[in-house]
């Protein structure tokens, strides 16, 4: 008889539990608040969310749908953590993909990820960090994004070269400008311009302009470029001295 009262009383809390944490509407989501983004608009971001709206707060943890919409429909985010704010609040943090490099196409300016991702333009956010620390692309054809993301061949041959001029020089700014055949040249260190022509041998036209770089010993403002495009050799254009 006394195991049967224990057994009733459990289950009479049990019971109690359950309704009191099911039913309050105390522990029901009243408030969604969007936090951390700059490129993906909050009101997209909301109607998403809205059905956790006058859900229990465990509801929470059953959020992986809704996150896979988000990330499916805004390729600009990189991650999406939800975070409970007592006791009716929930915040829904997303996190961005970090800026990369900004590309000037037809006189507008477009912010892309590492990875590709065109995370938006200039003009729309007030946002941006460290824009100083962007590389800068000038003269990419439009075609050369799809479905806002970057053709992957672009991605990795500007951060080759990157990684190449890095290896003899770090944090040197540089911009990189295509022209209309597709001939590539850098800006380098914001003074000289370096002629690549096709990315072909890039292998090679560094190792030459590393070996000039080595014995050069005029200041850059004095050359007017440096034309890598001829196998082998170095051309350095001198500016006129007024």
């Amino acid at each position: 008889m006394k195991r049967l009262f224990l057994t009733l009383l459990i289950l009479f809390w049990i019971s109690t539990f359950i309704y009191i944490s099911l039913g309050s509407q105390k522990l029901k989501i009243q408030n969604i608040a969007i936090v951390g983004n700059n490129y993906v608009p909050s009101e997209p971001l909301e109607k998403y969310c809205a059905p956790l709206l006058g859900k229990h707060i465990l509801s929470t943890l059953f959020t992986n749908s809704i996150s896979k919409q988000i990330l499916e429909k805004y390729p600009q985010i990189e991650k999406i953590s939800y975070h409970l704010q007592w006791p009716t609040t929930l915040r829904i943090k997303i996190k961005e993909k970090p800026e990369w490099a900004v590309f000037i196409i037809n006189n507008e300016d477009s912010i892309v990820a590492e990875d590709g991702t065109l995370l938006n333009s200039i003009e729309t956010n007030y946002h941006i960090q460290s824009v100083e620390r962007l590389i800068i692309v000038r003269g990419i054809h439009p075609n050369k994004f799809k479905h806002n993301i970057l053709h992957p061949e672009t991605v990795e041959a500007i951060k080759a070269i990157r990684e190449k001029i890095e290896s003899y020089q770090k944090n040197v700014p540089i911009q990189y400008e295509f022209n209309k055949i597709h001939e590539l040249s850098i800006i380098y260190n914001d003074e000289v311009t370096i002629k690549l022509g096709q990315l072909e041998q890039i292998e090679e036209k560094f190792k030459q302009l590393h070996r000039f770089l080595k014995i050069n010993d005029k200041p850059y403002n004095q050359i007017d470029y440096i034309d890598l495009r001829i196998p082998n050799k170095v051309v350095v254009n001198y500016a006129l001295e007024s």
